[in-house]
């Protein structure tokens, strides 16, 4: 089972930078890719700390890599060209699901960030019955919380 924890931006900047060195500490500079899905502000602790120059005080050399969607970034990950992301808790749970072996070790937020945008006249998720609905893209926390906003199996 997966635990997901709040934690402030500085804590979760140092459990990416353990993530990504796995308790490597030298002189020379390491340098990883780090994808991120989204521009919203739950996303934004990577490039605080970029921003902040936490990784180059640490000899880190990090390269922020923009991947559209959670579900494109694992599969990155899984073809080994991104080792560490901050992504959506969904796309993690689901790609284990379905047999890959990813490590989740934090959480951002404790709540879905997903807002439901619809007409006036619709008052209750029944109203949305027969009508089509958008997501970003098939598989992203969008998706997921979609599916289990109005009870869809996938």
């Amino acid at each position: 089972m997966f635990k997901v924890t709040t934690m402030p931006v500085i804590h979760l900047a140092f459990v990416i930078w353990l993530a990504v060195f796995n308790g490597v500490i030298d002189a020379q500079t390491i340098k990883r890719k780090v994808a991120y899905p989204t521009t919203v502000g739950s996303m934004a602790v990577v490039w605080v700390a970029k921003e902040a120059k936490l990784f180059e005080k640490h000899g880190l050399d990090v390269e922020l890599i923009y991947v559209a969607g959670s579900s494109r970034v694992v599969q990155a990950t899984l073809a080994k060209d991104i080792p560490i992301s901050e992504i959506a808790i969904p796309a993690v749970i689901q790609a284990n699901l379905a047999g890959a072996d990813l490590v989740m070790l934090a959480g951002p937020n404790h709540k879905p960030g997903q807002k439901i945008m619809v007409k006036p006249e619709i008052k209750r998720r029944e109203d949305l019955k027969g009508k089509k609905i958008g997501i970003t893209r098939f598989g992203t926390s969008d998706d997921f919380f979609l599916r289990y906003f109005l009870g869809i199996q996938s």
